[in-house]
């Protein structure tokens, strides 16, 4: 249960804060991506749940399983680490009522599946290619290529060297994003 001084919706200072914690994160980790850690902090400074599960393209293939991000109050998303992803995001809030809600969701393993629906009621009818997401993505990363998922290769470009700059101490404190 949220506490009573959770924010509904992030401002415009807080998403600049979100930023700034993304940064902070990712020199201390000294990697990109890093949603469990970024998302944590989230959590903890907002008040805004954690999820984890899978994020998929317009077909349900997965792009990044195990991803973790945040839940606002209302049930919209926060994926603050949506840059990794190279779809042309920055942090993404997606609304209930977005397509794109749907492409986070639950992911698929050996102990939650949808062919599992007799002990998890909530994924009967759910669609499910029979693959675990895992086995999955790997088998989509050897047919198609690591980035086979990106769209926007610019921005992915701009990710990757900031990656660089943290993994080998060069990111610039002063200038998170």
């Amino acid at each position: 249960m949220l506490c009573e001084a959770t924010k509904v919706r992030p401002t415009a200072a807080d998403i600049q804060a979100i930023r700034r914690i993304r940064h902070e994160v990712r020199c201390e980790e000294a990697e990109g991506g890093q949603c469990g850690f970024v998302a944590e902090a989230i959590m903890n400074r907002f008040g805004w749940e954690m999820a984890v599960g899978t994020y998929c393209n317009d077909v349900d293939e997965p792009i990044c399983n195990d991803h973790i991000w945040n839940v606002l109050p209302d049930g919209a998303i926060l994926d603050a680490t949506a840059d990794q992803m190279g779809l042309g995001h920055d942090i993404r809030i997606v609304e209930p009522s977005d397509p794109d809600h749907r492409k986070y969701r639950s992911g698929w393993d050996q102990d939650y599946n949808p062919g599992l629906s007799q002990d998890y009621p909530e994924l009967k009818g759910a669609k499910w290619s029979g693959k675990y997401d895992m086995d999955w993505a790997n088998e989509l990363r050897q047919q198609r290529g690591r980035e086979w998922h990106v769209t926007d290769p610019k921005q992915y470009a701009r990710y990757k060297h900031q990656v660089s700059a943290y993994r080998y101490g060069r990111a610039n404190p002063n200038k998170p994003f």
